[in-house]
């Protein structure tokens, strides 16, 4: 003869446990949702500050401390445009963000490819040289670069801005490619 077992019923003090449960998580997730809205709002705040200070006059801005701006002035942004060359400015921030970001890439992921894929002496030794120049600060290294673009006549140059920026995020894009490519190459599933 088979036996059958059926579904028991749970038990009054399991389903009490489950719902105090229930009620300690749904605390637990209001507190952080409330946590992380406060610290947006002390984060935006910098941010509204400003956009209000710039619809402002000059006088107001010191003397209307509130965030509602009553007389917008638009002109403000005309000014900043077109007087201070902002759009000029702008454009050069693009330019070299652009040609840095892609420098960085192209650079680091050959790199990342020759220290994840190829087997060649001093590889570990490179790589550990490479990623502790994240150690050092950066204004701590001023003084040598000066002088190396001076003896490069790349001083007051786009490429003599261009270089050492490519050069500032280059260990920690080798870094992040090279796991990503240690990672991809261990795994079944090819690109």
């Amino acid at each position: 003869m088979e036996t059958i077992l059926t579904p028991t019923r749970p038990s009054d003090k399991f389903k009490l446990q489950r719902w105090i449960y229930k009620i300690q998580h749904w605390i637990r997730h209001g507190i952080a949702q409330v946590f992380c809205l406060a610290v947006a709002v002390v984060c935006l705040f910098p941010l509204v500050w400003m956009v209000a200070s710039s619809l402002k006059t000059q006088s107001t801005v010191f003397s209307d401390m509130s965030l509602w701006v009553k007389h917008a002035h638009w002109e403000n942004y005309y000014q900043a445009w077109t007087r201070g060359h902002f759009g000029q400015y702008f454009f050069n921030s693009i330019l070299y963000t652009t040609i840095v970001v892609f420098g960085v890439i192209i650079t680091a992921s050959m790199a990342a490819y020759a220290f994840s894929r190829l087997r060649f002496p001093g590889r570990n030794f490179l790589f550990i040289l490479l990623i502790s120049t994240m150690m050092i600060p950066i204004p701590g290294s001023f003084i040598a670069l000066y002088v190396l673009l001076v003896k490069l006549h790349l001083i007051d140059t786009r490429l003599g801005y261009i270089l050492p920026q490519i050069n500032g995020g280059l260990a920690l894009g080798v870094f992040l490619l090279k796991t990503f490519s240690s990672i991809l190459s261990r795994s079944k599933v090819r690109p």
